[in-house]
């Protein structure tokens, strides 16, 4: 399967690629001699290799990064519209901080 933007892929991977590879070339080897090659180039090159991996398999897999979970309260064959919350609506928990109240699921409404 070849993803859509696949011109685009093959530029990402020259560009997380590329500077990698300076990097575990010029970097490792001045940082310990031969034993920083091996243990700093080591988990070095297997990182690099997890980040190409993560990133194909984000390009090649379909959209989404929560999967479906089924609930029974929800009625899949209706159409539902998520907006937010009014002010005077939202509930703010004393308990929590700012940012947790504010990407808190009570801000949205499901109508």
């Amino acid at each position: 399967m070849c993803p859509s933007g696949w011109a685009v892929l093959i530029a990402t991977f020259i560009m997380i690629g590329g500077p990698s590879a300076l990097v575990f070339i010029f970097s490792c080897h001045a940082i310990g001699g031969w034993y920083g090659t091996f243990f700093l180039g080591i988990p070095y090159l297997m990182s690099c290799a997890n980040t190409l991996r993560i990133l194909l398999n984000v390009a090649l897999t379909d959209p989404g990064i929560i999967p479906k979970i089924r609930s029974s309260s929800i009625n899949y064959n209706r159409n539902y519209a998520v907006s937010y919350r009014e002010k005077d609506e939202l509930k703010i928990d004393a308990c929590k901080t700012g940012a947790a109240n504010f990407f808190s699921l009570a801000q949205f409404k499901l109508s």
